[in-house]
C-alpha cells in the first residue's frame, strides 16, 4: 500500500457557488449524500492506494489538522475515490500518512460507523 497526502481547500461553501451548481447538485444524486456537509472543512487529505494505483480509502482533515471524515463507508464512496484516478505515478507519497492512515482510521470510525450499519439494516428490509 501507499499512502498519498493531497492539500485542498478551502472549499467554497454552498451559498459561494453560481444558483446553476446549486440547482444542479439537487437534481442530480450525490455520490456522498453523508459526508458532503463536511468537505467544505476538509484542508487535506490522506489516501490510501493499492499498488495497481487505484484508491481504497481516505480520510480529510481541517485546518486545524483534525481528521473529520472517512470513506467509504455505507452509500458514501468518497471524495477521492469518486474521482477513480490512477494515482500510480503520484508524488505525493507521505510518510505521515503512510504512518498514520490506520490509526487515525480507527480513532475516526466510530463517528461514521453508524452509517455503515443503518446501510446494511436498509439493504436487508
Amino acid at each position: 500500500m501507499r499512502y498519498l497526502e493531497i492539500k485542498s481547500g478551502p472549499w467554497p461553501t454552498s451559498e459561494d457557488l453560481p444558483l446553476w451548481i446549486r440547482l444542479l447538485r439537487r437534481v442530480i444524486p450525490s455520490g456522498n449524500p453523508d459526508l458532503e456537509p463536511y468537505y467544505e472543512n476538509v484542508f487535506r487529505w490522506w489516501v490510501e492506494i493499492n499498488e495497481k494505483g487505484e484508491p481504497l480509502r481516505e480520510i480529510g482533515f481541517s485546518a486545524e489538522g483534525e481528521a473529520i471524515v472517512l470513506a467509504p463507508v455505507a452509500d458514501n464512496v468518497g471524495m477521492m475515490l469518486d474521482a477513480s484516478d490512477d494515482w500510480s505515478n503520484s508524488d505525493e507519497d507521505s510518510t505521515e500518512a503512510t504512518e498514520n492512515f490506520e490509526a487515525e482510521w480507527q480513532a475516526l470510525w466510530p463517528r461514521f460507523r453508524k452509517l455503515d450499519q443503518s446501510d446494511k439494516t436498509r439493504k436487508q428490509n
